[in-house]
């Protein structure tokens, strides 16, 4: 199944939202460590994103599933460098 890029009424492990909004949440408990490592990991996916579109931009549809599940493990690689009392997170 295909992550849904909108937020549902609950949380649901299938949306990007949700999933980018668990990461969010984790930051919280120390947004002044936390942000910057976050944000430079996120410059380097982006970058990354930015090449790839501008060398061919007509295969921005055809990788946007290889994209996102870049993003899906660029977000899990971050929170499990991220302390939390709650449980194991996917």
């Amino acid at each position: 199944m295909r992550p849904r890029l909108s937020p549902a009424s609950t949380t649901d492990k299938h949306s990007l939202w949700w999933a980018m909004h668990e990461l969010a949440e984790a930051v919280q408990q120390d947004p002044i460590k936390l942000t910057p490592a976050i944000q430079e990991e996120w410059a380097r996916w982006e970058a990354q994103l930015i090449r790839e579109s501008g060398a061919d931009p007509m295969d921005a549809v055809s990788l946007l599933e290889q994209r996102t599940q870049r993003l899906l493990e660029t977000r899990k690689h971050l929170l499990a460098t991220i302390p939390t009392p709650t449980a194991a997170r996917v």
